[in-house]
């Protein structure tokens, strides 16, 4: 006789303050998932957060809290970033055409398996990070 073990998805949810502190408390706020995943997959994603939430706060509308979903199911993680924003739709750029920063969306570029960018009166930043085995950079 087999055992058959159904498990649900594990969703975090939090809305961040515009703050200098919203990055650490977005790495605060998905430690429930760390018994869950790699090390190496929780160091990514810790990344991952604090460049985009450090970007929701900073490009965001003046005020506007910064909203977090992360979603642990099937040994994928899924994020998702988004905010009211008072500039244009982020992009990624080549590494010689940013002046200052620019770096958040490269390292996300690196790091995830797949991400994207929506826009429909708000911005969603929305990534997928395999959970068991952290990508880790990747050369090029």
């Amino acid at each position: 006789m087999s055992h058959v073990m159904l498990v649900a998805p594990t969703t975090i949810q939090a809305t961040l303050p515009s703050s200098p502190l919203a990055a650490r408390a977005a790495r605060e706020v998905i430690r429930p998932l760390q018994p869950d995943i790699r090390e190496d997959a929780l160091e990514s994603l810790q990344l991952i957060l604090s460049e985009l939430v450090t970007n929701g706060v900073r490009h965001g509308a003046h005020g506007s809290p910064v909203q977090l979903a992360v979603t642990l199911a099937g040994g994928v993680i899924h994020g998702e970033v988004r905010n009211r924003r008072e500039s244009s739709v982020p992009r990624l750029r080549a590494p010689d055409d940013r002046l200052e920063g620019g770096l958040g969306l490269m390292l996300l570029d690196r790091l995830a398996s797949r991400w994207g960018v929506s826009e429909n009166g708000e911005v969603v930043v929305w990534f997928d990070l395999e959970a068991g085995s952290g990508r880790g950079l990747r050369a090029g």
